[in-house]
């Protein structure tokens, strides 16, 4: 098939009339159009008449995207495509959110992530000699168990789960003492510093 090439033609003045439209109002708009134009590119300072200025006006439809894009992907009905709940924005310090936001993306070192690496002779965990996973260390080793139940009670006090590792790193509601009782945790055992 060839190309065509649009052309702009001109329009006579009888055929503008039959759609209702004035050939005045016609030039005029285009007149202002073509001023606006001008006005972008050149500018009190500007030597290259092309160039544009950059503006720093932002219009709210900016911002009400990117808010219904956050909103959707939190609240979705289907937990596949759903992300997690979010950290709560106040009432964490970045240490505790970072180790937090670190154990829910998998980047924990663990003894049998080192030894699958080449890191480590062994991945048998220290305290009770099972493989040192993340689920081991936040669920069920038994050298951590009277740490763990602070954090069991905590959860358990605000109406949460906290038997998976899955309930632990994604609550269903993220209520804040829960979570700091799991930072603390991280850090009095320090699971928070393998990385």
């Amino acid at each position: 098939m060839p190309h065509t090439v649009a052309r702009t033609l001109p329009v006579p003045a009888a055929s503008l009339s039959e759609w209702g439209l004035d050939a005045d109002k016609a030039d005029s708009s285009a007149a202002r159009v073509y001023d606006f134009k001008r006005t972008l590119r050149r500018g009190p300072r500007c030597k290259n008449k092309w160039s544009y200025y950059a503006t720093q006006a932002v219009a709210a439809r900016d911002y009400s995207q990117a808010r219904l894009k956050k909103l959707l992907v939190t609240v979705h009905p289907d937990r596949r495509a759903a992300g997690p709940m979010l950290l709560p924005e106040t009432g964490l310090t970045r240490r505790e959110r970072a180790s937090l936001l670190r154990l829910r993306i998998g980047c924990v070192w663990t003894a049998a992530r080192r030894y699958m690496k080449g890191r480590c002779a062994s991945p048998a965990c220290s305290r009770c000699g099972d493989p040192e996973t993340l689920e081991l260390l936040l669920c069920t080793c038994p050298g951590l168990a009277k740490e763990r139940s602070t954090v069991t009670t905590a959860y358990r006090r605000q109406g949460l789960p906290a038997t998976t590792l899955q309930h632990l790193l994604l609550p269903s509601r993220p209520h804040l003492p829960a979570l700091r009782s799991l930072a603390v945790f991280l850090e009095e055992t320090g699971i928070a510093a393998y990385h």
